[in-house]
Order: structure tokens, then C-alpha cells, then sequence
């Protein structure tokens, strides 16, 4: 018996090719090494890539991607109530996430630099707050800046600059000086987050609250992985950056699941199919 181990497959550019007809003559190269195709990568399972939708031999799921899958489907169709949907980071599309998660969960917290995004959209004055300006849709923030279930931060630790030893200081967010961008949500915004996630039995959590990479704004993700470690409620980090917030902060299995992928995981929340799991079946 052997096992033959492959090159990372992207490096074919048939693996990611927008062509279907070369993604599937990619695929037929990889089926024509088995008899049979499991499919253990959660993180990818979203994607339309040859190795994940066009390998064409009888093929399963592997037991990793079938708890995440089973357990992540059973928590967004029919979660325990209330629900609580926990949503950060950069990226500027997790905005339509937002909107959908509004109308399937009792509260959508947001922290995370998207959190400023709709922040200024309601009039505040943000410094020079980071924003993904790419992804903005503008439209999306004015239909959820004030939905009553959505809860936005209330003060901030903003830093004089993107640095690890950055000057910082607590203000509210109504008082973030020019020249300052937020890089945590601040100690009352935390108190108020966790009197909500408190009430919750089920949480999901898709992006980082703050930069929890830098010591001095780590302090919200870190209260946030606290509150959730010691909780009898479903606990779900999405992969991603908010996994490896808790896998760093030493929260993991205190967790009902860390799931291994971000996108993956955020799509199946809302309800949406993975191209690759609806191929094997």
C-alpha cells in the first residue's frame, strides 16, 4: 500500500480557473488517482474549484467537515433561543451578512471595523478609523443602521496610530478625536455585550471584536471568548480569524465548535449551500 501525497492544488491553474470546462479536465486528472473521493476541507467547501466540485468519482464526507456541517445547519435552522449572532472584523461584505442575520437571530452584535462603517453611516465620527471601503454597500447600511435587534458599540479604544505600542485611550464612541482610529470596543460596550450574550442558548461569532493580535486591544475579543467559555449556550466561532482569537487566548475547547472555515461557515449560517457538499450529495 502507499499513499501519494499532491502539490498544493491552486498551483494548477485549473484548481480556481472561472472556466468550468478547464475546472473540470483538472477534475478528471485528480479522480483518475482513486476510486473513491472524501471531502475533509470545511474552509473550502463554499468554493466552486475543481478539486471540491469537479472530481466526479463516488465520494463522501469526511467526519470533520460532517460534524461541522451537521452541527453549524442544526444551530442556524433550528437554534435554541435566543439566538445571538456576533459579527467583526475588516471585511466590508460581511455588511449583507449582517442584514441576513438580522432577520434569522433575536441580536446581531458587531464590533470590528465594520462596526464603524455602519457607526458613521448614522452621523459618528469615526477618525481615521480603518473601513473597507471596497465591499461598502451603502444601500445595505442605511436598511439595517437602525434595526432595533442590531447593537453597535458605545465607546471605543482608539490609538493614535496602527502600532502595537500605539498612544491609546477609552473615549465614547461620540468622542473619537481626528487623527484616531478605533482598534477595540471599550469596557462599557463590553459590559453591555455580555449582558446579552448572557440571556443567549445558542452564539455564533464570525470576525474579531478588536485587533486582537496587538496586547493592547485585545482586551474586548478576550472578554467576548471569556463570556462564551463560560456559558452552557451552543458556542460556534466561525473559523477563521475569531478561531484563531481563541485558539491563541486559550478558549478553544471551551467551545461547542471552533469551525475550521470563516467564509464557509458564515454562508451555511445564513442558510446558503455549499456548492461542494450539495455535488456529493
Amino acid at each position: 500500500d502507499k499513499i501519494v501525497m499532491l502539490e498544493n492544488l491552486r498551483f494548477n491553474k485549473g484548481e480556481k480557473s472561472k472556466d468550468e470546462a478547464e475546472r473540470d479536465e483538472f477534475g478528471k486528472q485528480l479522480g483518475s488517482l482513486a476510486d473513491i473521493y472524501v471531502n475533509d476541507a470545511f474552509s473550502n467547501c463554499h468554493r466552486d474549484h475543481a478539486s471540491m466540485t469537479s472530481v466526479g468519482i463516488p465520494g463522501c464526507l469526511g467526519l470533520s467537515v460532517q460534524k461541522e456541517y451537521e452541527t453549524l445547519s442544526k444551530a442556524s435552522s433550528n437554534p435554541e433561543r435566543p439566538l445571538v449572532v456576533i459579527i467583526g472584523g475588516l471585511k466590508a461584505d460581511k455588511i449583507k451578512s449582517i442584514s441576513t442575520m438580522l432577520k434569522k437571530a433575536d441580536k446581531v452584535l458587531v464590533g470590528g471595523s465594520i462596526a464603524f462603517a455602519i457607526l458613521r453611516a448614522t452621523g459618528v465620527n469615526i477618525g481615521s478609523s480603518k473601513i473597507d471601503e471596497e465591499g461598502l454597500e451603502e444601500e445595505v447600511i442605511e436598511e439595517i443602521k437602525n434595526n432595533p435587534n442590531l447593537t453597535l458599540p458605545i465607546d471605543a479604544v482608539v490609538a493614535d496610530k496602527f502600532e502595537a505600542d500605539a498612544e491609546s485611550k477609552t473615549v465614547s464612541v461620540n468622542d473619537i478625536p481626528d487623527g484616531w482610529m478605533a482598534l477595540d470596543i471599550g469596557p462599557d460596550t463590553v459590559k453591555l455585550y455580555q449582558t446579552i450574550l448572557k440571556e443567549a442558548k445558542t452564539v455564533a461569532w464570525f470576525g474579531p471584536i478588536g485587533v486582537f493580535e496587538f496586547d493592547k486591544f485585545v482586551a474586548g475579543t478576550k472578554a467576548i471568548a471569556q463570556t462564551l467559555a463560560d456559558s452552557d449556550a451552543t458556542t460556534i466561532i466561525g473559523g477563521g480569524d475569531s478561531a484563531a482569537a481563541v485558539d491563541t487566548l486559550g478558549y478553544a475547547d471551551k467551545m461547542t465548535l471552533v469551525s475550521s472555515g470563516g467564509g464557509a461557515s458564515l454562508k451555511l449560517f445564513e442558510g446558503k449551500e455549499l456548492v461542494a457538499i450539495k455535488v456529493l450529495e
